[in-house]
């Protein structure tokens, strides 16, 4: 917890944090308790092991380099194939928002963006698959049309909303993280095969939580919204690697008809 102290001018620092904002000793963001949301633990700069700190940094910078790979086999996959037969639509729109969210999140927060870089990547790269899946599917222009309108609006909301409400970006993550992963894995299972989906993304994906839940504890402090958010994509990722293993070899059903009889 963060003691109580007094400022220069006899003010109780716990008062001074209410109208100050964060600082960035360093690169490294310093959390002040504003005494309204106790979403937090904060960390102190001075109380991160420099090591400690410089190993956070270099993984938070390295994982930002590796999520340019991170759906590149996913892309890949689908041009190879001239298909996006097994990807969920669904799927990959939850997905836009996801990772747009978390964007906002982390730098209305005012993060270090070596806590949240491959997010850009990231969601840059499922851009271009829902892309793909639009124009391989012959998605009518209606959808499309759509599904931009929402995305633009949603981004518009977030940017506005003041300060005590932006942990509802970060808390909002579940719902579309869970809109990303159950369609495909419902459709996974009804299949029995998972299709034209790559599973070395949720290979990737799973070290990269773990990874993130390090540098979150070093550079951040406790967010709880964040780790539950990490938490929960590991145990996703493990379930669709685990339908991975166990639908191993099936290919999709054929749904095209058969020959008319008479």
């Amino acid at each position: 917890s963060i003691e109580p102290s007094r400022g220069a001018v006899g003010i109780p620092r716990s008062s001074m944090a209410a109208i100050a904002p964060p600082s960035r000793p360093n690169g490294v963001t310093v959390w002040r308790n504003n005494g309204k949301i106790n979403r937090k633990v904060s960390v102190r700069v001075e109380d991160i092991s420099p090591i400690r700190l410089i190993l956070s940094q270099t993984l938070g910078y390295t994982l930002m380099c590796g999520s340019m790979m991170l759906e590149l086999p996913q892309i890949i996959k689908i041009l190879k194939a001239k298909s996006a037969k097994g990807i969920s639509p669904v799927a990959r729109y939850w997905a836009l928002p996801l990772f747009g969210s978390s964007i906002v999140y982390h730098i209305l927060e005012g993060y270090p963006f070596s806590c949240f870089g491959e997010n850009v990547v990231v969601l840059t790269q499922n851009i271009a698959i829902v892309t793909l899946v639009w124009y391989f599917n012959k998605t009518p222009l209606k959808e499309i049309m759509t599904v931009l309108l929402a995305y633009a609006v949603l981004i518009t909301v977030q940017i506005s909303l003041p300060p005590t409400l932006r942990p509802l970006l970060i808390y909002a993550n579940i719902p579309c993280l869970l809109g990303v992963y159950i369609p495909q894995l419902i459709l996974n299972f009804k299949n029995k095969s998972i299709g034209q989906v790559a599973l070395t993304p949720a290979i990737m994906k799973l070290m990269g939580c773990s990874i993130r839940v390090f540098t979150t504890l070093t550079q951040i402090g406790i967010d709880i919204a964040l780790l539950a958010n990490f938490m929960l994509s590991m145990t996703l990722n493990s379930i669709l690697l685990f339908q991975g293993w166990i639908f191993r070899g099936n290919k999709l059903p054929d749904t095209k008809p058969g020959p008319k009889t008479a």
